[in-house]
């Protein structure tokens, strides 16, 4: 590549690989700022400033990565990049995965790119975490891509691995979902009412983009006389029709110091006069909260990944029993809280469990399969 040494000793500018520049890790959260560093090095080169500009933003697209993640998701049906070495990347394109042609130069380019992603967002490869997630909603008009670096400590490998999940910032309504196949009408009804009354609900498939995809539709349902409140890693939901919906996320944006975990804004969330509550994923270190808000009254919603909307409850009964010592027949019946269980699978709606209380005489849950 002609530029190739020109690129590399930007990274090392940008990344601090060279120490007398001072405070490196203030680039690339300012684009202009940072084609004006690049201008200035090429005037340095004696370049005409006829082609500064255009190169510029060139030099800043291989420098970012951007070059080559536009080719990446140059095909909208592409929602997940994998890049697990320099000369490996992998697609997902609707659930399907396969190879891409494209790849970084050599190892060097790669980990130079990785560097500089992180630096982007105050992060580093010597970071002592091994897992690293941030979300970038500036740099793709009418996207949100979602980094989750795994470092070289962690990596037999050691090279670090990427995966990318795009997600459209172009809203899917209910009436989009019913024209896709994921909802049937009756189906899209039942949730709309559903979430109208106020009802607790678990979303539960094997998709975490599906199952944000009609959750995002939902949350328009929200009645406008009631608040909200959405915990969530990264920026996936979101509403520009309800008066009072406020968003939280627990992945670090530009300062990991700022992360709170999705327990400690659960438990905030529940004195900030939230009517729903919603959460984009249950785990063992979140349940306890997520409970509680359930018990005082609060419409509680949250994914729960299991193969269907029975073995869902099953697993929130056992998350339950494992933080609070008891016994899964005391349990149980508190799980009546929850109004329905919906579960997808390829890209639809395939159940809707309604939980009509609990049946003490069988000791165990009074279940309705609606769809």
């Amino acid at each position: 590549m002609k530029y190739e040494k020109l690129i590399i000793e930007l990274m090392d500018f940008f990344t601090g690989s060279v120490g007398e520049w001072g405070e490196q890790q203030q680039w690339g959260k300012d684009k202009e700022a940072d084609l004006e560093i690049i201008k200035d090095t090429l005037r340095l080169r004696n370049i005409s400033e006829s082609r500064i500009g255009s190169l510029a933003l060139w030099l800043w697209d291989c420098l970012f990565g951007q070059a080559l993640l536009n080719q990446l998701f140059s095909d909208p049906m592409v929602s997940d990049v994998k890049i697990l070495a320099h000369d490996h990347i992998r697609l997902k394109c609707l659930g399907d995965r396969k190879d891409s042609a494209l790849c970084f130069e050599n190892p060097k380019q790669y980990l130079h790119f990785t560097e500089y992603l992180l630096c982007r967002f105050g992060l580093q490869m010597d970071d002592p975490r091994t897992l690293l997630s941030f979300c970038d909603s500036s740099s793709h008009t009418g996207e949100l891509l979602c980094y989750h670096v795994s470092s070289r400590r962690g990596n037999s490998s050691m090279t670090p691995y990427l995966h990318i999940h795009r997600i459209f910032k172009k809203k899917k309504y209910i009436q989009d979902l019913v024209d896709s196949g994921m909802l049937k009408p009756q189906a899209a009804s039942y949730l709309m009412d559903q979430v109208r009354y106020g009802s607790c609900i678990l979303f539960t498939g094997s998709s975490r983009l599906d199952l944000s995809i009609l959750m995002n539709a939902l949350i328009d349902q929200i009645p406008h006389s009631h608040s909200a409140l959405a915990i969530q890693e990264r920026e996936e939901l979101f509403t520009t029709a309800h008066p009072e919906f406020m968003f939280q996320y627990t992945a670090p944006r530009w300062n990991k110091e700022e992360t709170c975990s999705s327990q400690e804004l659960l438990e905030h969330g529940m004195l900030m006069d939230a009517d729903y509550l919603i959460l984009d994923e249950l785990k063992p270190e979140n349940v306890l909260s997520f409970w509680r808000a359930v018990c005082q009254g609060q419409c509680c919603w949250s994914t729960l990944p299991s193969v269907d909307a029975r073995e869902a409850l099953d697993t929130l009964a056992g998350y339950l029993c494992q933080e609070t010592d008891c016994a899964l027949e005391t349990v149980l019946p508190s799980l009546q809280s929850i109004s329905c269980v919906v579960s997808l699978a390829e890209n639809r709606v395939t159940e809707l469990l309604e939980v009509q209380g609990w049946d003490p005489e069988a000791r165990q849950l009074r279940l309705h399969s609606v769809l």
